[in-house]
């Protein structure tokens, strides 16, 4: 709903073309021929022409992009995925719901740490070292918190 009133006032500004006055000018009258439906809803500052129909094809179009172009992406969607969801939100404008609200029910901005931060986005990842691993000469940790389970002869 939100969207559609912005893209009413951006329409609105569109169509409308401003007179701003001029400082210390005096104000002169001129006799100019409109297309019929022009107003200036009493501010003499202000001429409303009304809508042509390309004006109405390109504020939907318009609309339409904008909000394909801002579809929520998750953390460490692929380029495949995002474009699929962008025209997905393009055929089906309902889709990105899902996603915005699934970003609003996570709270994330209100956590009260990075790490949970991460957690409640989606964010998180886990680098598992394989158990034919075995670290070079030199190499060293600075930090990390590390899991590494002993192996007995039965997990090998």
């Amino acid at each position: 709903m939100g969207h559609v009133f912005g893209g009413n006032v951006f329409a609105f500004l569109l169509i409308c073309v401003l007179i701003p006055p001029s400082a210390g000018a005096a104000l002169r009258n001129y006799t100019i021929a409109v297309p019929d439906g022009t107003t200036n809803h009493g501010d003499p500052d202000l001429l409303c022409m009304p809508p042509s129909w390309t004006d109405i094809f390109i504020f939907y179009a318009a609309n339409y992009f904008a909000h394909a172009a801002t579809v929520i992406s998750r953390p460490g969607e692929t380029t495949i995925n995002s474009a699929v969801t962008i025209v997905s939100a393009l055929l089906f404008p309902i889709s990105g719901v899902v996603r915005g609200v699934s970003a609003i029910v996570s709270l994330a901005k209100f956590a009260k740490t990075d790490l949970e931060t991460a957690a409640r986005s989606g964010a998180l990842c886990m680098v598992v070292r394989t158990k034919d691993w075995q670290p070079a000469a030199g190499d060293r940790i600075a930090w990390a918190l590390l899991y590494t389970p002993q192996l007995t002869e039965q997990g090998k």
